[in-house]
């Protein structure tokens, strides 16, 4: 019995020790790295920049087919399973906030 205390006191004592080291390596780490981006930073405030140029119109987002990206994963889909892709069913997935709306009730009822 005394042997078992006296390791569950070094094995926990072991535990704290290493932890710490690991906190101040941290710590010495944030230091370390903080103090080079706050030089960083500040640099660039204390040089005057050229005034920017009037930004560009943004470009529209590229147009996707629907259709072939479900043909390109129903056939890869077919190819894995080794079968054809006419055996395949596609169904579509509609988004339900259901869930949500019941974790918010949930969550207000215990305050």
């Amino acid at each position: 019995m005394q042997d078992a205390l006296v390791l569950t006191v070094l094995g926990m004592g072991t535990v704290i020790c290493v932890l710490y080291i690991i906190s101040l390596m941290i710590r010495l780490n944030g230091k370390l790295v903080g103090n080079k981006a706050a030089k960083a930073a500040s640099a660039p405030a204390a040089t005057k920049a050229a005034p920017a140029a009037a930004p560009a119109a943004a470009a529209p987002a590229p147009v996707v087919d629907d259709a072939k990206t479900i043909a390109v994963i129903a056939a890869a889909v077919a190819a894995y399973l080794g079968t054809s892709p006419a055996n395949l069913i596609v169904r579509p997935i509609s988004v339900s906030n259901n869930w949500s709306y019941v974790g918010r009730i949930e969550n207000t009822r215990s305050l």
